[in-house]
This record gives C-alpha cells, sequence and structure tokens, in this order.
C-alpha cells in the first residue's frame, strides 16, 4: 500500500479508519465486519497509536511471529481442531498423490523466530510447480462455478462455507453436530451463516435453498 508523503505522520489507526470507510462502500456487509473487527482486535493493538513512518516491515515480522508461537492466530472464532475425511475424499487425494506427488517448494517460514525460507512439500502447486495461492484459489474456483451453473453474484470459493451447513440442515442433519464441523463457538453462529438462519446479504439465499432439496 503506497501513502503519500503528507500522510506518513497519521497514526495507523487514523490512516486505517480512513482507508476503510473510504472503501467499504463497494464491499459486501461480511467483508465490512471482518476488515473492521482484525483492525480493531488485532492491527490497532499493536501498531494503532505509531506514526506510518514508525512502522517497518522488521516490526511487523517480529508481531506476527510472536503471534505465531503464542498461538492467538487461530481460526475464525478462535476455534481449531480436526475435521473427519470422508472416505471418498481419502480415495481421490490417495489418487491425486499417486499421479502428483508432492513438490517440494521453497517458502518463508516465520514460526521459529527471525524469517527463513525453507523446503516444504506441498500437495497441490500450479502446472509451473508453484504455491496454489488464495488467488489461484479464487480463479479455479470461478471456471468450475461457470461451468456448474451457478451464480457469479455472492459465488466466491467462501460461499462454499455457507453452502455446506445449509445442505447439512436442510437435509435433517442435527444443528449441533453442523456447530462441530465448523468449529463455531455457539450454535447462534452456525445457524447465522446459514441460509435457513440469516444472513441472506452473504449468500443468495433463494437460489441456495432451491439447490439445497433434501436428497433421495
Amino acid at each position: 500500500m503506497k501513502v503519500q508523503q503528507s500522510e506518513r505522520n497519521l497514526t495507523l489507526r487514523e490512516y486505517g479508519e480512513r482507508w476503510r470507510l473510504s472503501r467499504e462502500v463497494g464491499w459486501a456487509l461480511e467483508t465490512r465486519k471482518r476488515v473492521e473487527s482484525n483492525l480493531r482486535c488485532h492491527l490497532y493493538p499493536a501498531f494503532g497509536d505509531r506514526p506510518l513512518r514508525a512502522i517497518h516491515l522488521t516490526s511487523v515480522l517480529e508481531w506476527l511471529t510472536r503471534r505465531l508461537e503464542e498461538g492467538t492466530s487461530e481460526p475464525k472464532a478462535g476455534s481449531s481442531g480436526t475435521v473427519d475425511m470422508d472416505p471418498v475424499v481419502g480415495q481421490v487425494l490417495a489418487e491425486h498423490v499417486r499421479e502428483f506427488p508432492p513438490v517440494p517448494v521453497e517458502l518463508v517460514d516465520l514460526t521459529s523466530g527471525d524469517p527463513v525460507r525453507r523446503s516444504v512439500p506441498l500437495l497441490f502447486t500450479t502446472r509451473r510447480g508453484n504455491p496454489f495461492t488464495d488467488r489461484t484459489w479464487s480463479r479455479e474456483w470461478a471456471d468450475w462455478r461457470d461451468s456448474a451453473g451457478w451464480p457469479k453474484k455472492h459465488g466466491t470459493f467462501h460461499a462454499l462455507r455457507h453452502f455446506f451447513p445449509t445442505t447439512l440442515i436442510t437435509n435433517h442433519a442435527e444443528p449441533q453436530e453442523v456447530q462441530r464441523m465448523l468449529r463455531h463457538k455457539t450454535l447462534r453462529i452456525t445457524l447465522e451463516r446459514t441460509c435457513t438462519g440469516g444472513r441472506s446479504g452473504s449468500v443468495n439465499a433463494a437460489w441456495w435453498g432451491r439447490s439445497c432439496k433434501p436428497l433421495r
């Protein structure tokens, strides 16, 4: 992010709020809430009162390393756990590994203190052997979505996380079991993220509802 010379004396909190408010008009409601929460809960406590000119890459990397060591960089809702793998998924992955063995890729490791580069075997890479980034997933997902005839509006890769519990609950799965699968702290969070429970602004509820008919 390029900062003008006249803004370098602003604190991160001052600049961050101006940046957020100037851009959120084009964001979905869920994105607005997520960005505001990330700034308020994570970045502002650490850097909010510092002027931008005093925030250096080394300081940011040191902060990120401490968070990783302390275990505070956790998944959404502060939960973590193990998800059971469906046998069909396991079979497909096994076939994938036989046909496309893991590729060693050099990545930056921040977990041991100072950033170091080390070779990591990745299960999924691009055709050129590069890591699959979130942008790569989003690009591939757009092609899969279009091929399936799914709607583009609210049809992001993340929307699958809403589609999944909606499909389960529509097919009479116990809501508490769905909550466990998604590792949500409360059942309310789970229900709010399904088409049946609300948050229609984050998915096309009417379309998903028609798609989530009980399985025969």
